[in-house]
């Protein structure tokens, strides 16, 4: 699960087997919060997500025009 919170939040103690959001989550102070070192996470994050869509672009588009087409 890509999204996974709460569950990996109390279960590991290793923050090498943290996922993406706790690893962004533990990122962040109790009272101060970087957000240059956040937004560079998240944007190191995003690149497979984008390079994914950039690949298989294509094939979604192809699928919501189908979809949405009524005979």
């Amino acid at each position: 699960m890509w999204n996974s919170f709460l569950w990996p939040v109390f279960v590991l103690n290793d923050k090498d087997l943290f996922r993406l959001p706790v690893g962004l989550k533990t990122l962040q102070n109790a009272n101060l919060a970087d957000f240059k070192l956040l937004m560079a996470g998240a944007s190191v994050a995003s690149i497979p997500m984008i390079i994914f869509f950039l690949l298989f672009q294509r094939y979604f588009v192809k699928g919501l025009a189908m979809g949405g087409v009524k005979e």
